[in-house]
């Protein structure tokens, strides 16, 4: 059976990767091309650039997007360990950590009842390992490679770097990287003991060796690099506004918001390509392409972008998500100072 197996491994591992990373694939195939051993021997500013437009069309389109048939064993191999020694338990423990946070938020709302509540709510929080659906766990995977791809292109690693990206030219650029603001600038990052509490863009997931309290015993280990800048300045307010002040980083999703173009959600399904319903109800339905320190920092600790309908329903939360721009008046007033609209019923 051994001899057996070790003649089909590959082929099994292949079948394995295939169900587990179906939904994220693109995103861990980036990660493993954006490694410092495949971007090898210099990483330049047009090295990136480039790497990044392939990226978004094969998520976007034209480009056929890439699969397991790409990559040779040695690859397959480390995806797998990379997944299952990294992103997988990770996963578990920012998807505990944040809906005992919004667990915690039921009677904690602008119109809560008061302590009685705050008490009845935490002890209510989750198990340790909650059960997350399929949609929920793409999520976080997508987050989570995204960031580590981030690390990887823009940090200091083992290659040369030459060049370097301010954060207004990182936020401009149109790629799946910049997409994981929600979860990695406002809440991943929180999620460490490392840092004063912190991941900021300083760390990366890399190479899971040791612990860290954070994540148990055998949990990954966070690997100080430098970086070009960290993901918390690129989704400042101030980056922000500093990308559209240049005309020509003006963009199709600056245009739908001018525009105020609907945004609905269709649902929680698999894979999870729309838009999820918290950040739906965030914006009251309108298009918006602002994130970072626009948006309530209270959200970011729920991991808010992450769940489906069904979860928040069952949390009894859905309808504390607009109101939690009652906590950010100041966000609500840079927003209609800069793009002179305010969101739906503010």
């Amino acid at each position: 059976m051994h001899a057996q197996y070790r003649s089909n491994r590959d082929t099994l591992l292949r079948a394995c990767l295939a169900r587990e990373l179906d939904g994220c694939f693109v995103d861990a195939y980036a990660c493993l091309k954006s490694r410092v051993r495949m971007m090898r021997p210099v990483r330049t500013d047009e090295k990136i650039t480039d790497f990044l437009a392939g990226y978004r069309t094969w998520i976007e389109g034209p480009s056929p997007p890439p699969d397991l048939s790409s990559l040779n064993p040695g690859s397959c191999r480390w995806v797998a360990a990379f997944h299952v020694s990294v992103i997988r338990p990770l996963c578990r423990r920012y998807a505990a950590w944040a809906l005992a946070n919004l667990a915690r938020t039921r009677g904690t709302s602008p119109n809560s009842q008061g302590a009685a509540n705050k008490k009845a709510d935490s002890e209510a929080a989750p198990a340790s390992q909650p059960t997350l659906s399929r949609s929920e766990e793409i999520r976080i995977f997508r987050a989570l490679y995204r960031y580590e791809t981030f690390c990887h292109l823009f940090g200091r690693n083992r290659c040369n770097r030459y060049g370097g990206f301010q954060e207004e030219k990182i936020n401009e650029m149109p790629s799946p990287v910049s997409i994981s603001s929600c979860a990695t600038e406002g809440s991943i990052n929180r999620y460490s003991d490392t840092d004063g509490g912190r991941l900021h863009g300083w760390y990366h997931l890399s190479r899971p060796r040791g612990a860290s309290q954070a994540f148990g015993s055998q949990g990954p280990r966070n690997s100080r690099r430098q970086i070009d800048a960290p993901l918390r300045k690129v989704f400042w307010n101030v980056t922000q506004n500093g990308r559209r002040d240049e005309s020509t980083a003006v963009n199709a999703r600056d245009e739908a918001q001018q525009r105020r173009d609907p945004m609905e959600f269709r649902g929680d399904i698999v894979p999870p390509d729309g838009p999820p319903l918290a950040w739906v109800l965030l914006w009251g339905g309108i298009y918006a392409n602002l994130y970072g320190e626009y948006t309530p920092s209270s959200l970011k600790d729920w991991g808010f972008v992450m769940w489906d309908e069904r979860r928040l329903v069952e949390l009894g939360v859905k309808d504390l998500v607009s109101i939690q721009w009652e906590t950010e008046p100041d966000a609500i007033s840079l927003i209609e100072e800069y793009y002179e609209w305010r969101p739906a019923g503010y």
